[in-house]
């Protein structure tokens, strides 16, 4: 492994490329909204691009540290180029904080051509805090990550998680209504109830006809009995401060 790149998926073994850049969409989510989930299982399709969080500063690194590119519009060109399905889909998830640092407030069909809206909700937000608390603190973002650490409750943290959330998605909501979108909408409990109906509308919303059988999920579902204890928690405290 190239000791540069912090993240394996960010290695040059992980490119595709087509001759041609046809469609781009992008998942707008929030921290722990199951956007990882549903990038893993369009990505599985090997039809929908490589959906990732390339705007993540630390994931950026890594690209800047292979392409050396000079701007964002070149990180983004070298992105369309070497990041598609063969069939020309490029696809990334973008937090709306890391739309405010990486495009300033531009509209991002500027810098996407033939762009598509994927926006993924999260109803119970005390659950989607609990889970941004645990992330945190022991640094395991999916199963995909080892940590041997354990998170402790924090009723101050998880209230702060909660209304960042909260602000977060209600600028996606006034980006959309500013730049009159209609985004397909997927909520995160539909999606891990009924997964592999969510990922073909999805893909049915994206004009891709895929004719093979889902693959499971990638990822395991992190919460646990210990996130239902935490919620009660956080509902008694919250409750006594009243």
């Amino acid at each position: 492994m190239d000791r540069n790149i912090k993240y394996d998926f960010n290695l040059e073994k992980y490119d595709c490329k087509a001759n041609e850049n046809i469609l781009n969409y992008v998942i707008c989510s929030t921290p722990r909204s199951g956007s990882t989930l549903l990038a893993k299982g369009l990505q599985s399709t090997m039809l929908a691009g490589l959906p990732h969080e390339y705007f993540n500063v630390e994931h950026k690194k890594d690209y800047l540290n292979r392409w050396q590119f000079k701007s964002n519009i070149e990180y983004i060109e070298k992105l369309k180029k070497n990041r598609v399905t063969p069939n020309g889909t490029f696809g990334f998830k973008l937090h709306y904080n890391q739309y405010e640092q990486e495009f300033e407030d531009r509209r991002l069909e500027d810098c996407f051509g033939n762009l598509r809206y994927i926006f993924i909700t999260r109803n119970d937000k005390i659950f989607q805090g609990i889970s941004l608390e645990k992330a945190d603190q022991t640094n395991k973002w999916s199963s995909e990550f080892v940590s041997n650490k354990k998170a402790i409750f924090n009723f101050k943290n998880i209230k702060k998680n909660i209304s960042i959330i909260c602000n977060q998605e209600k600028k996606w909501k006034d980006y959309f209504t500013q730049y009159n979108i209609d985004p397909f909408v997927i909520e995160y409990e539909e999606l891990s109830s009924n997964y592999e109906e969510v990922i073909i509308s999805t893909l049915n919303y994206l004009g891709i006809n895929i004719k093979t059988k889902i693959a499971p999920p990638q990822i395991r579902k992190q919460g646990n009995l210990s996130n239902l204890i935490w919620k009660y928690l956080y509902l008694t405290i919250n409750k006594l401060k009243k």
